[in-house]
């Protein structure tokens, strides 16, 4: 799976950069339709939580889980 962060982020333009990192810190807002809409800008089509809140962020927000494990889980964006 890819993600957002791709292998070079030096080469995103900035605003693209400021926008991730916007989404990162702002994630724990739990707010869904915010999350969807910049998942989609960023052409995620899964999403990792490598905590049990992120995790319960993911669940809440009707995404479906694809797999979870301890404190890691893996949910499908679905549209």
């Amino acid at each position: 799976l890819s993600t957002p962060d791709g292998w070079s982020p030096p080469l995103a333009s900035l605003e693209y950069q400021l926008r991730l990192d916007a989404f990162y810190k702002r994630f724990g807002e739990k707010n869904c339709d915010y999350i969807k809409s910049e998942l989609k800008f960023f052409n995620t089509t899964n999403a990792i939580g490598a905590s049990p809140l992120k995790c319960e962020i993911l669940r809440k927000c009707g995404f479906k889980e694809i797999r979870s494990e301890e404190d890691v889980c893996l949910y499908k964006l679905e549209d």
